[in-house]
């Protein structure tokens, strides 16, 4: 049996080839865990999964956009004593945002 190549950027991409069923099977080759991710958000558990990271993700987008992406402090315990005030001013804003 012969294989096929789609060649993208001088890689291949994606390999075709016959099974033993004479069925034609594609494999993608690199962003195979991107690929496995997708696959995993097709079925419901996976996208139940997906909408609990999201609202995780979401809380620590929001932390950063108020701290910023620098340290503020020189050392561990004052910065870490920063997220935590921080993440205290992002709770109580979406307290109040719930409240309203």
């Amino acid at each position: 049996m012969t294989d096929f190549f789609v060649m993208y950027g001088g890689q291949r991409v994606i390999l075709i080839y016959f099974s033993a069923k004479s069925e034609m099977v594609a494999r993608l080759r690199g962003h195979d865990r991107f690929f496995c991710h997708v696959r995993s958000v097709e079925t419901p558990e996976g996208r139940k999964e997906a909408r609990e990271r999201v609202k995780v993700e979401h809380a620590l987008v929001s932390i950063c956009n108020r701290k910023g992406l620098r340290a503020r402090y020189v050392g561990l315990r004052l910065n870490e004593y920063d997220l935590n005030r921080t993440a205290m001013v992002t709770n109580l804003h979406i307290v109040l945002n719930l409240a309203a």
